[in-house]
């Protein structure tokens, strides 16, 4: 018997969401792999209500990221970053994209949408993206150590 259209599109989200999860898991152990101590891996709630407004609850499970840190730099790496365009003012979701967002003090989501740095990797993340983001994440932690020895406020490092 052949699926409906709902129902193919129901596996065709299930199959890509479970692809997501692989990619986040990989890019853990990855970063675990190189020095990183990852604090949490994680995705949307899967019965997203927005504190009771929306009319029927939606589904963020495919919302993932993951938060890691290393030498006192927190990141916030993304699978989904903001971006606000500079003409139209707009803020975008770039799904499948790799966003980082650096921080030294308590997580603030409005710090995180407008400090958000939007790589050129989208996934699927191949060994290349991944020494690139490495490479990303250290050029953060050295901005971070030049702070502390020259006595500059290092609450979000840019």
């Amino acid at each position: 018997m052949t699926k409906g259209i709902s129902e193919q599109f129901f596996d065709a989200k299930t199959k890509y969401q479970k692809l997501r999860k692989q990619e986040q898991a990989a890019l853990r152990d990855y970063l675990d792999r190189n020095g990183y101590h990852t604090k949490r891996c994680s995705c949307g709630k899967t019965m997203y209500s927005s504190g009771h407004t929306l009319q029927e609850p939606f589904d963020l499970s495919n919302w993932i990221w993951l938060d890691t840190c290393k030498e006192g730099v927190n990141f916030l790496i993304t699978f989904q970053p903001y971006e606000i365009d500079p003409n139209s003012h707009n803020m975008h979701i770039l799904h499948d994209r790799i966003g980082v967002y650096a921080y030294t003090e308590k997580y603030r989501v409005e710090k995180a949408i407008s400090n958000m740095y939007v790589t050129g990797f989208e996934l699927r993340l191949n060994a290349d993206n991944k020494r690139e983001l490495l490479k990303i994440l250290e050029q953060y932690i050295l901005i971070h150590k030049f702070k502390i020895e020259n006595g500059i406020s290092n609450d979000i490092i840019i």
